[in-house]
């Protein structure tokens, strides 16, 4: 099975899942573990943001001083660790454009703020599919959405749904910084599993599940799409290799799909989402469809 996490410009998770795991989040997660954080001198702090601002195409903000950010940002501090997109980047005037629609007009329903119900309303759903299907060049079924308070949440409810405590996932190593606690708080036995310049290094994978005293996973988690930290993207034969093992060794692959849609234009294609290769794999005989029995849900 697969589980598809995503920021609302990204995608899903692995074997014959029955929906996905779609997080409204902001624009980035963290951009390394190590929390690079470089201080630069008044004297050439203009110059440092006049040639970031000329590549980024704005002008960098000098503060993010707010209640509301998770990260407070000075203006004597440009800090690669925050993953907070600048102010300037906020959809601000179609969120209040929405609202307006929604709460006022013809269109004003009364229970827009009532508890919704637990899979995201259907209409949102149906818009998003829609987004996902044109952005992928792949069918988005609304059905297999299921709307989350972020990346944080859906991979927290994944674990707890589709593992015990006790249980392992296999990790790569690095691997998002966030992850690892939310992995421990559900009492998952992290087991870490080697990378390389193509992300995730599935030879290392095969030889460590093939160890008759090695781990047996019920979970892997994966950022297959330039992965968080190593920027990486793992290349179409050994996503294949990975779903092979993870019929064969019946685990189910959790993709962090979260930078699908941010490659730079100029970029070659990227590898079709997990869920993709997937279902691109089954349709060619290429894999066993798994029982019903172990097709869960999340």
């Amino acid at each position: 099975m697969l589980i598809r996490l995503l920021h609302i410009h990204a995608m899903q998770a692995v074997r014959c899942t029955p929906f996905q795991v779609v997080v409204r989040a902001a624009a980035s997660t963290a951009a390394a573990a190590t929390r690079v954080r470089r201080r630069v001198a008044p004297t050439h702090q203009a110059a440092v943001s006049g040639a970031l601002s000329s590549m980024a195409g704005c002008e960098l903000p000098s503060t993010q001083l707010s209640e509301f950010t998770q990260r407070q940002l000075g203006s004597d501090v440009i800090d690669f660790s925050a993953g907070q997109p600048g102010p300037r980047l906020l959809p601000l005037d179609m969120v209040a454009a929405g609202a307006a629609h929604r709460l006022t007009g013809a269109a004003a329903d009364p229970y827009i703020l009532q508890y919704a119900t637990v899979q995201g309303y259907s209409s949102f759903r149906r818009c998003l599919a829609a987004f996902l299907s044109d952005a992928t060049h792949h069918t988005v079924d609304p059905d297999e959405l299921l709307i989350t308070a972020g990346v944080s949440h859906g991979l927290d409810l994944a674990c707890r749904l589709l593992a015990s405590p006790g249980d392992v996932v296999l990790v790569e190593a690095p691997t998002y910084f966030l992850a690892g606690d939310i992995l421990r708080q559900a009492g998952l036995t992290l087991v870490p599993v080697p990378t390389c310049a193509e992300g995730l290094d599935v030879d290392a994978l095969e030889m460590l599940l093939q160890q008759p005293q090695g781990p047996r996973p019920k979970l892997l988690y994966t950022i297959p799409i330039h992965n968080n930290p190593a920027g990486a993207t793992i290349p179409l034969a050994n996503r294949q290799q990975l779903l092979r093992l993870a019929h064969k060794y019946n685990f189910t692959v959790v993709a962090d799909e979260v930078y699908q849609l941010l490659s730079f234009p100029d970029s070659p294609e990227p590898p079709p989402p997990l869920k993709v290769v997937e279902q691109q794999m089954l349709q060619q005989g290429l894999l066993d469809a798994l029982p019903s029995s172990s097709s869960s849900s999340s």
